[in-house]
């Protein structure tokens, strides 16, 4: 009898329309971008990556996205505000590709924000960042900027899902955090719901099935990013990505791995809330805990599972309290949220 996941395998690319932007997934959805690029009149544009993001896209065939009159910029470090500012003369008023994880490619969206221009985006990891108008503005472009979601997404599974065990660990977390907030917001509704709760399903067995080849891990891994990000995009976010983004910012440590330090307590946290919607995402996963099972995945490659263990200042929690209760987001948790919800649950994540 066949299954769904009969026929996402057997069909695994596809072009998919979704209002102003297109999404192209699979092994051959690279060929899809220069139509896409004529068709919007982004032809002239500069392409944003990194070092590894470069490689990677020659790995896959992707020499022609490099082809004629483009011009590189590559992203180093920093934060996406202050990288986005430094890079906006450079880019001059032209549309992006940016290719990269998440950080790069928010930086491609926050340059062209604030030029009133147009990003196409291909991930090389699990980031939500290819499929949300989610991200900071350049600094010092408050009230002349706005957020913008790439128009063109370039799905390739095996630039996706490309990174070494522990790091693709942390960044499935990050994804798998997209899709179970999603699930849980005020703001949910039936569409981006379904594709929450399947995309918790792809992305959790694909890290835990042991048996299951890598050609089909990617491709489940990397789809299941896809559907994390629209719903999240679509529902918005509330108390897990709060506290993450706030300790990030704050405490200056990793964002994927964050995220997969605390998802295990707000969890819980939602458990309480709303029973029904964590019930659903324990048999998406196959688990009876999925708290337990989330932690453990985590700890098997040698992520961290505590705040003290990612390196977070306790000097800074407090700070970090305060900063985060005063978010609007919290508005979208079942039930809202208060500074004592959040300092409970670093406390327990410490």
């Amino acid at each position: 009898m066949a299954t769904i996941d009969d026929l996402e395998i057997a069909r695994e690319d596809f072009v998919w329309k979704d209002g102003e932007r297109l999404i192209a997934f699979g092994a051959s959805a690279l060929a899809s971008l220069p139509g896409f690029l004529r068709a919007a009149q982004m032809e002239q544009y500069v392409l944003l990556s990194t070092e590894r993001g470069l490689d990677q896209l020659r790995s896959v065939g992707g020499g022609d996205v490099r082809s004629g009159a483009v011009e590189t910029v590559t992203v180093g470090d920093g934060n996406v505000a202050d990288l986005a500012a430094g890079l906006i003369d450079a880019v001059a008023a032209r549309p992006i590709v940016a290719v990269g994880g998440g950080r790069v490619i928010d930086v491609g969206k926050a340059v062209a924000g604030a030029s009133d221009q147009r990003v196409a985006a291909i991930p090389t990891t699990l980031s939500g960042a290819p499929m949300t108008g989610v991200h900071r503005l350049p600094a010092g472009f408050a009230g002349q900027a706005k957020t913008v979601r790439p128009a063109i997404v370039i799905g390739i599974p095996d630039l996706m899902a490309s990174q070494p065990p522990a790091l693709r660990t942390g960044s499935a977390m990050n994804a798998l955090s997209h899709a179970v907030e999603s699930a849980f917001v005020t703001t949910a509704n039936p569409v981006p719901r379904m594709a929450a709760i399947r995309a918790i399903e792809l992305i959790f067995r694909s890290l835990v099935n042991e048996e299951m080849d890598e050609a089909t891990r990617r491709v489940r891994m990397a789809l299941g990013a896809i559907e994390a990000g629209y719903a999240v995009g679509a529902s918005g976010y509330a108390l897990h990505h709060v506290i993450c983004q706030t300790i990030v910012r704050m405490a200056e440590v990793p964002h994927a791995p964050t995220y997969g330090v605390m998802l295990p307590y707000t969890l819980e946290f939602y458990k309480v809330r709303d029973a029904l919607t964590w019930q659903l995402i324990a048999e998406a996963m196959g688990v009876t805990d999925p708290s337990i099972e989330i932690a453990k995945a985590c700890a098997v490659v040698g992520n961290p599972t505590s705040l003290t263990e990612l390196g977070v200042n306790p000097d800074r929690l407090e700070a970090i309290i305060v900063a985060a209760s005063e978010r609007a987001e919290l508005q979208l948790t079942p039930g809202g949220a208060n500074a004592n919800d959040i300092r409970t649950l670093i406390e327990s994540a410490t």
